[in-house]
């Protein structure tokens, strides 16, 4: 379950004006998902940089949601396409962050 992001946020950031049955589960999981792999992309666990209020740094906040969008948007393991990352979003989000 994710500990830093609603599944609110996500439909947020998504820009979805209401959910069918199923879809906050399916949201869930990509918000879960996206926690978990930011994790493993950082080598330490987000808990690290939580304030002194318990909130998740907003810088990983917003990679949290961009990840999830980005799964949600692309669903299927291959594109026809050619696909380009987007400068200044997820990686530099992340950068401060990593412990090498």
């Amino acid at each position: 379950m994710a500990r830093y992001t609603k599944v609110e946020d996500l439909q947020k950031h998504l820009e979805i004006d209401y959910l069918e049955v199923g879809d906050e589960k399916q949201l869930q999981m990509l918000l879960d998902a996206s926690e978990s792999r930011i994790e493993k992309e950082l080598n330490q666990p987000l808990d690290v940089f939580l304030n002194d209020e318990g909130l998740l740094d907003s810088a990983l906040v917003a990679a949290i949601l961009i990840f999830a969008g980005t799964l949600y948007a692309n669903r299927e393991a291959v594109a026809y396409t050619n696909v380009q990352p987007v400068p200044y979003t997820l990686h530099f989000l992340l950068q401060p962050f990593k412990k090498y």
